[in-house]
């Protein structure tokens, strides 16, 4: 997320919790082995701005980056989702989801 507040929600929950510039939502579907059905929602609490990337995109992007050296680049993009994605199941504990 470049800029912004969105509210992560559940339907049966109500609120999980708040992401904002630098987080990420949905990266748990980057990484799934099988299909994956998302549990949650987001509603923008304020002007936001997103960026969307798609599972095959991000292999392109791998492997670009590997391609010219940056391989740091890319582990440091999946360090922020694993961070991101670390969150969002502390907050589902928290309530019980998982």
């Amino acid at each position: 997320m470049l800029y912004g507040k969105l509210i992560v929600r559940t339907v049966d929950e109500g609120t999980l919790g708040v992401v904002a510039a630098g987080d990420s939502v949905g990266e748990d579907a980057l990484f799934a082995t099988e299909y994956y059905v998302r549990e949650e929602t987001c509603v923008a609490e304020a002007k936001s701005c997103v960026l969307v990337f798609e599972r095959t995109k991000l292999e392109d992007l791998k492997n670009w980056l590997m391609s010219i050296g940056l391989k740091s680049d890319y582990l440091l993009l999946v360090s922020i989702f694993r961070k991101c994605y670390d969150k969002k199941k502390a907050w589902r504990r928290a309530q019980s989801l998982i």
